[in-house]
């Protein structure tokens, strides 16, 4: 679609249908009809059916004082099983080129090749390509990949000066995003590694604020680049997890972005609250997600005050949706509060017949970060509509709980021992969903040595129990090597 434009890409599936309809097909019946409606010669781009991996796509670029920008992308792919040679891919690159405010320069640029919008469409064939652009007036910065352009690797090269020009003024909302979740990152693990200051610094802080102003654009997409990476998927990026750092780090930054622009999330969140009716227009969902991810961040302030406590309150009693419900729900969960308590006290009230939303239920109490979580979840195993023997509520709750980062890894031990216990009940009710239980624990290389030691010796006591499932065992084994 990307390569040849929507319009010829229309023609290809209107052939592909006239000719095959009713047809036992293959790929390449599909690829030859996009060649035949387009003229275009699709041969290069078979060989994504034909190569395993994902291609690796990298950018250097150099700048002249006539206002020349010549950019080079280079593509490699590494070896798989039995395809230790790869050949390159044609891979579709949309970019965009920025001036130092931020505005696209391509429709001020003259240049050979294709446009689209705001964008322009390099054609990646060869292992390592260059393009020219000539007669700028000033020095753009590079969007690269918009619109997620190509399913490759994209290794990123940019400054944070460029990433948080992206992040604030990118108009493709894609790389809006992307450079907001790769800004949040690095942010987390440099606190993590106390490779920076405890601070958050005012350009990124500058950037999320752009991204809270009317003109942002998608209210969908909007609220995903506000939202910081998870504990857990922010863990994959540290060589030796600390939980408690990482935890603390991520909570620090979410609490100075609350703080700083907590006008702000407050303006928006009162903006994008709909008293007209509950509504599932895309343009309706995507402004009910901003305003809950607003809502998220005004309950994630140091000091919440009481009057946000009966904004949430009252967003959750009017809710003409159980998004909204779910949402004041999962926010107000991390905190100690009586109104905690009263809210999913009356939620439980009003689904206890209902498992599916009851198994929400669970989940949400399971990632707390609130302090008594831990004793909150040993408590909900007695719960009426929790069962050993229901996958669903074993999955709600315990293996909820399995992702809490902060509580699972809990220093001391307790909740890799409450793993243990339960994986050794499920294994001799339903050994499957007790082997997908452990796998938690099989991670331990990545974690500290402390908590290293403890992951080891809870896989061991598992390893030890009498009559031990084939489908646990061989996880555990495959968890052990190398301990």
């Amino acid at each position: 679609h990307t390569l040849i434009g929507a319009e010829n890409f229309r023609k290809g599936m209107d052939l592909y249908f006239d000719r095959h309809d009713g047809q036992a097909v293959t790929c390449d019946d599909f690829v030859a009809a996009m060649a035949d409606a387009s003229g275009r010669d699709l041969g290069q781009f078979k060989r994504w059916y034909a190569q395993a991996g994902t291609p690796e796509v990298a950018l250097s670029q150099s700048w002249t004082d006539d206002g020349t920008l010549s950019l080079t992308l280079r593509q490699r792919t590494p070896e798989t099983a039995g395809q230790p040679e790869k050949l390159p891919f044609h891979i579709p690159v949309l970019i965009g080129l920025l001036d130092p405010d931020g505005k696209d320069m391509v429709n001020d640029i003259a240049t050979d090749y294709e446009k689209r919008e705001s964008s322009i469409l390099l054609e990646l064939t060869e292992a390592e390509q260059s393009f020219e652009f000539s007669g700028l007036q000033s020095r753009p910065e590079v969007s690269l990949l918009r619109s997620f352009s190509a399913p490759v690797k994209l290794i990123n090269t940019q400054d944070f000066k460029t990433t948080t020009l992206l992040m604030a003024s990118d108009s493709d909302l894609f790389n809006r995003w992307d450079a907001s979740y790769t800004l949040s990152q690095s942010l987390i693990t440099a606190l993590v590694s106390e490779e920076a200051e405890i601070s958050v610094n005012d350009e990124f802080v500058q950037a999320a604020r752009a991204l809270l102003a009317d003109n942002a654009g998608d209210d969908a997409l909007t609220a995903l680049a506000l939202q910081l990476p998870e504990e857990a998927y922010l863990a994959l990026s540290i060589e030796e997890v600390d939980p408690d750092r990482l935890h603390r780090a991520r909570a620090f930054v979410k609490q100075e972005l609350a703080g700083r622009l907590g006008s702000e999330f407050l303006r928006v969140y009162e903006q994008k609250s709909d008293s007209s009716g509950y509504s599932i227009s895309p343009e309706t969902i995507g402004a009910r997600s901003l305003k809950n991810t607003c809502l998220d961040y005004l309950l994630s302030a140091r000091q919440v005050d009481s009057d946000m406590i009966s904004r949430a309150q009252n967003q959750y009693f009017q809710a003409t949706n159980m998004t909204d419900q779910i949402a004041v729900l999962s926010a107000i969960a991390h905190l100690a509060i009586d109104t905690r308590d009263t809210l999913f006290s009356h939620f439980e009230d009003r689904w206890r017949e209902q498992p599916l939303v009851m198994d929400k239920w669970f989940t949400m109490q399971a990632l707390s970060s609130a302090e008594d979580t831990f004793d909150k979840v040993t408590q909900l195993l007695e719960h009426s509509s929790f069962s050993l023997k229901n996958p669903n509520t074993v999955r709600a709750l315990i293996g909820a709980f399995c992702q809490n980062h902060l509580h699972f890894h809990d220093l001391s031990g307790r909740g890799y021992d409450f793993l243990v216990d339960m994986v050794m009940k499920l294994d001799g009710l339903n050994p499957q969903i007790a082997a997908r239980m452990t796998n938690p624990l099989i991670s331990w290389k990545r974690y500290e040595r402390r908590r290293q030691e403890m992951m080891i010796d809870g896989l061991k006591r598992i390893q030890n129990k009498r009559n031990l499932s084939r489908d646990v065992y061989e996880i555990v084994n495959r968890g052990l090597a190398g301990s």
